[in-house]
């Protein structure tokens, strides 16, 4: 409650700091996710290049929702280069559809194999396979009845922190998803509401600046 702490001593200082607190607003708070079907429990599941992929689908659906990239738990799962270009698709979206889906939960996966160290990389980098859901989104952020899925590797590099991040992916068109027990879904709750942004001018860039211009 830090900033309601600053914005009441203000007040007591001067009137014309009205203004500055009117600004100001506490972070949202990061939604809890519930699986319907109980946690995932797969062999992969401990590996800690899937859960690393775990925490970004929960951060990146996050971040889509509401538009705004810039919040930490993105930039702590995925690198600056993937974070931008998924600013790059929403800002895209965004201009041509007025909108854009919500996302019911984190993108349904299943791993099936984890690659450390591949195409000749180090032990630093590391190629997490599986199954991940399509068409996810939906204009009510209501997920569908019956989910498909397609194959895909995320492709993760850990940091000189230690940080395990998303850096990219790369579509699968070979690997069969059609054998594979239902997806695991889970769902945010609270449940998305829309973001009420319209325009790509109010989306929030990585950096924390609207795309517009204005922080």
């Amino acid at each position: 409650m830090l900033v309601a702490a600053v914005c009441v001593v203000a007040l007591g200082l001067a009137a014309g700091s009205l203004t500055s607190c009117a600004a100001e607003q506490e972070p949202l708070e990061f939604p809890a996710v519930s699986w319907e079907d109980g946690t995932p429990a797969g062999p992969l599941e401990a590996d800690p290049w899937v859960q690393g992929v775990r925490a970004e689908l929960e951060a990146e659906a996050v971040a889509r929702n509401r538009l705004d990239f810039s919040i930490p738990e993105f930039a702590q799962t995925a690198t600056q280069t993937y974070i931008n270009r998924v600013a790059s698709d929403a800002i895209t979206d965004v201009s041509q559809h007025g909108a854009t889906d919500l996302y019911p939960g984190p993108l349904p996966f299943v791993p099936v194999e984890v690659r450390v160290g591949y195409d000749g990389k180090d032990d630093d980098a590391a190629e997490v396979r599986g199954c991940v859901a399509t068409d996810w989104t939906t204009e009510s952020g209501k997920p569908a009845d019956d989910l498909t899925a397609r194959g895909i590797a995320y492709r993760l590099t850990r940091d000189s922190g230690g940080l395990v991040k998303v850096d990219s992916t790369l579509a699968l068109h070979d690997l069969d998803c059609t054998a594979l027990d239902p997806l695991p879904v889970a769902l945010f709750t609270p449940a998305p509401e829309p973001s009420g942004i319209t325009e790509v001018y109010d989306i929030t860039r990585p950096s924390g600046t609207k795309v517009g211009g204005s922080s």
